[in-house]
C-alpha cells in the first residue's frame, strides 16, 4: 500500500472530483470540503492503486492533536483488512508528526466502523445525542492517545 498525501497545490481533476463525491457522502459541501483543504492544517491521505481509489481521509494536525474528519473505504473493497491498512498507515505517518491524540466521530449504527477503531485501539469518550442528519442518530467520539516509542506493529 502507498499512502499519499494529497498538497492542496496538487490535486489532479479526476481525484478532485472523486474526493468531493465522497466528500459529498459526508454531508460536506463543496463549499465547505475546499475550505477545509485550505486550511493550514489540514491534511488529505489518499491510497490509489492503479488508477482506482482505494481509500480516502481527511482532517486536520493541530499541534498535538489530531482529528480524522471523515474515513472512506471503496465499498467494494470494505470488509477485506483494507480500512485497517490504511488507518494504520495514517496512523503511524500521524505519529511522526509529535502527534499525542487523534479523535473522530461516527454514527452510533456503524458497528463495522466503530469495530474498527476499537480494533486500533481508539476508546469511546463521550456520545453526541442527535449528532447525524438523515438519518438523525446519536455519534460517538472516539479518541486514542498515541504513546510515543509505540510499536506501530502492534496495529497492524
Amino acid at each position: 500500500m502507498i499512502l499519499k498525501e494529497i498538497s492542496k497545490e496538487n490535486k489532479e481533476k479526476k481525484l478532485r472530483q472523486q474526493l468531493l463525491a465522497i466528500a459529498h457522502s459526508f454531508h460536506w459541501s463543496d463549499h465547505a470540503t475546499l475550505k477545509e483543504w485550505e486550511s493550514p492544517y489540514s491534511r488529505l491521505w489518499v491510497w490509489v492503486h492503479d488508477q482506482d481509489l482505494v481509500a480516502c481521509s481527511g482532517g486536520q494536525i493541530i499541534y498535538e492533536e489530531a482529528n480524522i474528519h471523515y474515513f472512506w473505504i471503496n465499498p467494494s473493497l470494505r470488509g477485506k483488512g483494507k480500512g485497517k491498512a490504511f488507518l494504520a498507515a495514517i496512523l503511524d505517518y500521524i505519529e511522526l508528526e509529535a502527534v499525542e491524540r487523534v479523535n473522530l466521530e461516527v454514527r452510533v449504527t456503524n458497528k463495522a466502523a466503530i469495530a474498527l477503531y476499537e480494533a486500533l485501539a481508539f476508546e469511546v469518550i463521550d456520545r453526541r445525542p442527535n449528532y447525524y442528519r438523515d438519518p438523525v442518530e446519536d455519534g460517538l467520539v472516539m479518541q486514542l492517545e498515541l504513546c510515543k516509542g509505540r510499536d506501530s506493529n502492534a496495529r497492524e
